[in-house]
């Protein structure tokens, strides 16, 4: 694989401006829903640290890793602060289901909700303000917005995306995946970012090819 990351630390950024460090402002700001704890920190493993170290300065990644290291929940991190603070952003979210699409926001949600309402940093800046906030989109005063999309031939037509993430992407259905990847194309935006992250399956992947693209980063954890 070209430029493969093999479970490995990362240092974080020596930059305390949380608008340009996503690894200081998952630290110090983020709260996440543990299943039995409540309302906990995002804890930042070295895992974390080589997932966010990427979606920030690689345009194009592809994961694969075992399920419950956090994969999903830093990917959240890295979508939400790239609708925060990088203005007139389209991000899409997409899954092989609506549901589990839609899951995805709803956990963004929460940690967005969780948010200090002003930068820390003395500026008094206030965080981005929703002001649409549906089941399936969030959007922000700075003209930033996130969506939910399955993955459909037609989910993103029409739109430009400055940031595609697709959850599971090794679940869907081949045929619906490709269609869907053939008709995203075209729609990311010149410098826009896309992120698959997937645990493996037992089915054939027509983007397992990224996997040894020499335009894509790929990361593969141990224990895959």
């Amino acid at each position: 694989m070209n430029n493969q990351s093999i479970f490995s630390a990362a240092s974080v950024p020596n930059r305390t401006d949380w608008e340009q460090s996503v690894p200081h402002f998952a630290t110090s700001h983020i709260k996440v829903q543990h299943p039995t704890k409540g309302i906990v920190p995002f804890y930042f493993s070295h895992v974390g640290v080589t997932l966010l170290d990427a979606f920030q300065t690689r345009p194009r990644v592809i994961v694969y890793a075992p399920r419950q290291i956090g994969k999903t929940t830093t990917s959240i991190v890295y979508l939400m602060w790239h609708a925060l603070f990088k203005d007139n952003q389209t991000v899409v979210v997409s899954s092989p289901t609506q549901q589990h699409t839609t899951e995805v926001l709803d956990r963004i949600r929460f940690s967005y909700e969780h948010l200090p309402p002003f930068l820390p940093d003395g500026s008094d800046r206030p965080i981005p303000k929703i002001v649409r906030n549906i089941k399936t989109e969030m959007q922000f005063d700075n003209g930033s917005r996130i969506l939910v999309r399955p993955v459909t031939s037609h989910a993103i037509r029409g739109y430009t995306v400055d940031a595609l993430y697709i959850d599971d992407f090794a679940y869907a259905n081949p045929k619906k995946l490709e269609e869907f990847w053939i008709s995203a194309m075209p729609s990311i935006a010149a410098g826009g970012r896309t992120i698959l992250v997937s645990t493996p399956s037992n089915q054939a992947c027509p983007l397992n090819t990224l996997l040894t693209d020499k335009d894509w980063f790929p990361i593969v954890i141990p224990g895959v």
